[in-house]
Order: structure tokens, then sequence, then C-alpha cells
């Protein structure tokens, strides 16, 4: 029965570790629109694209990405009611 308990414990470890590197910055802010910019500048060239729109539409991808992840920021911040009360009670 310890046994079965070490092991079940075991592996909810290594489930909460495998969930905070998905939920990390780097993955979130670094890996992600370079993935997304790979996958373009890859279907490009397997359809035979020029080099250089390959190259336009690998920049487009990764910046989409990563000013869709700061736009999503900035929109969970502003309508995130935390510290907005105490603000607007020391303003006047």
């Amino acid at each position: 029965m310890f046994k079965l308990g070490k092991a079940f414990l075991d592996w909810i470890g290594r489930w909460q570790v495998a969930q905070s590197i998905i939920q990390s910055e780097f993955f979130r802010t670094a890996l992600f629109p370079t993935v997304f910019a790979v996958l373009t500048a890859l279907s490009g060239y397997l359809q035979h694209q020029p080099v250089m729109w390959i190259a336009m539409a690998t920049a487009l991808a990764f910046m989409a990405v990563m000013q869709g992840i700061l736009r999503g920021d900035e929109l969970r911040e502003r309508k995130n009611p935390e510290h907005k009360l105490g603000w607007l009670v020391t303003c006047y």
C-alpha cells in the first residue's frame, strides 16, 4: 500500500512540474510564438514559395502572436478590478 501511495505522489509531482513548465513565462512569451513562426516558414518552404515571402510571413507570424499575447494581457489587466477602488479613493 505504501509503495502505491508513493508512486501516486511521484506521478502527481511529475504532473505538476510539467504543468508549471507549460504555464511558465518562457513557454508563453518565447516558445509559443517561435513555434508558430517555424510552422509558417516550414509551410512556405513546403509550398515552394520564394525565400523573401517566407521570411516576411515568418516575421509577421511571430509579430502577430506576440501582439496577441500582449493585447490579451492588457485586456485582462484592464478588466481586473483589483486595486482600482483603492486608487479611486486616494485620488479624491
